[in-house]
């Protein structure tokens, strides 16, 4: 994404120069101009939050500002979207769906923290969806649930008692 790109979906955006500006960090509830954008020498744009938000999860709030759920993803006869049946499984094999205020999604099964972009995770689901459906999700239905589920999902601070995976992350 450009600058320009990344900055259309921000809020308070002060421009600081060229290839340079701060705004509004969409990954916690700030309310200043945490987000420090900055164009690279390569054109990349990189996104540091001086609050501790991680670029990837600034970069999933983006784009999930900038994906619709109603995209062209397959169908079942009920007329469902992959994305949404992934969530209605994840919902079913999980007791929680949840979210960090820094935008790291998780999901708690048996009482373990897994973070949903894992390998581990999505791998899970790949094959219990396989199992339920006869056909495989599509990477694109997965990451989509991971975004819908960092919008819709409860948002709380990590316990120090549980435990968290995130191996194959």
């Amino acid at each position: 994404m450009t600058l320009e790109n990344i900055i259309g979906k921000l809020e308070n955006v002060k421009q600081r120069g060229e290839g340079y500006a701060h705004a509004k960090c969409p990954a916690h509830n700030d309310d200043g101009e945490s987000l420090t954008l900055t164009v690279l020498t390569n054109g990349e744009v990189s996104l540091m939050c001086l609050n501790g938000c991680t670029e990837e999860s600034i970069r999933g709030v983006i784009e999930a500002k900038s994906v619709p759920d109603n995209g062209d993803e397959a169908q079942t006869a009920n007329g469902k979207q992959q994305s949404t049946r992934i969530i209605e499984l994840a919902l079913s094999i999980t007791s929680d769906l949840w979210h960090t205020p820094e935008g790291d999604a998780y999901a708690t099964m048996e009482s373990e923290s897994l973070l949903l972009t894992s390998r581990e995770f999505q791998q899970s689901l790949e094959y219990q969806f396989y199992q339920r459906e006869k056909t495989p999700a599509t990477s694109k239905a997965i990451n989509r649930s991971v975004r819908r589920a960092l919008r819709q999902g409860a948002n709380r601070r990590r316990a120090a008692r549980d435990t968290y995976t995130t191996r194959g992350a």
